[in-house]
């Protein structure tokens, strides 16, 4: 097994700016898609979504999915085509989906939610209400999203190596 830790870098790289760039311009457009995932003292405060924000943040979560997953299956493409077996192939796929897990992580999570509390990303009326950030919730999400990538890894490297 020979990484090509570049394609992964770039690769991932490009992954994870453009689904950071998605989330954050859904966030920006409305943060009432993301509900779900704010603090029970504000969902609670919010009435619930109207099915047109239901439907957008449904189209928001197709795009979301098809760039991460294509961006992993175009990537692994590469991959096999430079020669990679199939535990490369699942490797590689993994580490270009976590790096848009780390990079949701750490700049998302940690940096414009945690440190610039929503500023520029979320409307001053919910960043001023939001209470402090629970990093133990979000490094829980880091590992759920690990698991997920683990397994996507596998799954993308099998449909790859039957193609």
């Amino acid at each position: 097994m020979t990484l090509d830790w570049g394609a992964i870098l770039r690769d991932g790289g490009i992954v994870a700016l453009g689904a950071c760039a998605i989330i954050a311009g859904l966030m920006r457009a409305n943060p009432r898609l993301f509900l779900r995932h704010f603090p029970e003292p504000l969902r609670s405060q919010a009435p619930p979504l109207a099915p047109g924000e239901r439907r957008a943040g449904a189209a928001g979560g197709l795009a979301l999915v098809g760039w991460v997953v294509g961006g992993m299956v175009l990537s692994t493409l590469g991959a096999e085509a430079r020669g990679e077996a199939f535990a490369g192939l699942a490797l590689h796929a993994f580490l270009v989906g976590m790096a848009f897990n780390l990079a949701d992580w750490l700049v998302l999570d940690e940096l414009w939610l945690g440190v610039a509390r929503g500023r520029g990303l979320l409307p001053p009326e919910v960043a001023a209400a939001a209470p402090p950030l629970d990093h133990a919730k979000h490094v829980r999400d880091l590992l759920k999203g690990t698991a997920i990538f683990a397994v996507l890894g596998l799954a993308v490297a099998a449909g790859v190596a039957l193609t």
